[in-house]
């Protein structure tokens, strides 16, 4: 699998491959927007009879019902349990499963794993007999091992069962000979995931854009990638379309309806400049219906 174009960080990424294979368990650590996710795809990707492959964020565990979810539970093992659950290592059976951001789970929590990383051996909730898994487990986190550890987000216990079996991945920024293979597997993504004809970037396009790259590492990429395909436009042509500085000083139109239109309208304003992404995206995230929001744009003629 190749995965840089850096020969180092190539080594590295061959290595940590190795190590998940043969021991079934790997870290991957960097900043948000480095490509952690897309790493453990690819990974997954090269396995031979590579399975099911399951992503969980560590946040969305809960403490309570910890063990339930992960190793899952038997019929009437518990009130609630109506049915028997196979848990996140029965969907991910003999394939992958991605626990992101290992520093939010809680010491209790990280307790409960150290056996079963020991010899991939549990019981779900109610059961009698153990169970072996087979499948792979990949651990991300935005932080070093020993940084988690010595700020206190990791136990001492798990950290040492885990050391040796990390890779650092670093941001985009930091390895520009890869900046093209990235945009093209983002494109591909996109290409798949929006089920109608897209404008692809050309070469050309691509290498503009890689001279005054979005911010946000391969999220930022992602967002104004995905709008200009959608736009039908360049992507560098996104970057430069930046709506005009907005005023910070109260308006006087002497009324308040007058008042608050204006104030609106920069609120729209401030929100078109800091999103790269789609209008149905920025509803979203203003909390407010697509249709309010393309109402709103053809008032203030934004649109």
């Amino acid at each position: 699998m190749i995965y840089s174009r850096r020969p180092a960080l190539q080594r590295q990424i061959e290595q940590a491959r190795d190590q998940l294979v043969h021991s079934r368990l790997l870290v991957i650590w960097g900043p948000t927007g480095c490509g952690k996710t897309h790493l453990v795809r690819s990974l997954h990707a090269d396995m031979i009879g590579a399975g099911p492959l399951v992503f969980q964020e560590a946040a969305g565990l809960d403490s309570n019902r910890f063990e339930s979810q992960l190793f899952g539970h038997l019929q009437g093992s518990f009130s609630g349990a109506v049915r028997d659950f196979h848990g996140l290592l029965g969907a991910a059976g003999e394939g992958t499963l991605c626990i992101e951001g290992l520093e939010a789970l809680s010491s209790a929590d990280q307790a409960k794993l150290l056996r079963f990383l020991q010899d991939k051996r549990y019981r779900p909730v109610g059961a009698v007999k153990e169970r072996q898994w087979k499948g792979r487990l990949v651990f991300t986190a935005q932080r070093s091992l020993a940084q988690l550890r010595e700020d206190g987000s990791l136990r001492d216990d798990l950290y040492f069962r885990l050391n040796g079996r990390d890779l650092a991945l670093p941001p985009p920024a930091k390895r520009p000979e890869d900046f093209q293979d990235l945009c093209d597997a983002l494109v591909n993504t996109i290409t798949k995931e929006i089920l109608v004809a897209l404008r692809i970037p050309t070469r050309d396009e691509l290498i503009a854009l890689q001279a005054d790259p979005p911010e946000g590492n391969l999220h930022g990429l992602r967002n104004l990638l995905q709008a200009a395909m959608i736009q039908n436009c360049a992507p560098i042509e996104l970057q430069e379309k930046t709506p005009p500085e907005i005023n910070d000083e109260l308006p006087d139109t002497g009324s308040l309806p007058g008042d608050l239109e204006v104030l609106e309208g920069r609120l729209l304003q401030r929100a078109l400049r800091k999103h790269r992404g789609t209008r149905t995206e920025l509803a979203e995230k203003l909390g407010i219906s697509r249709r309010k929001l393309m109402y709103m744009l053809k008032a203030h003629r934004l649109n």
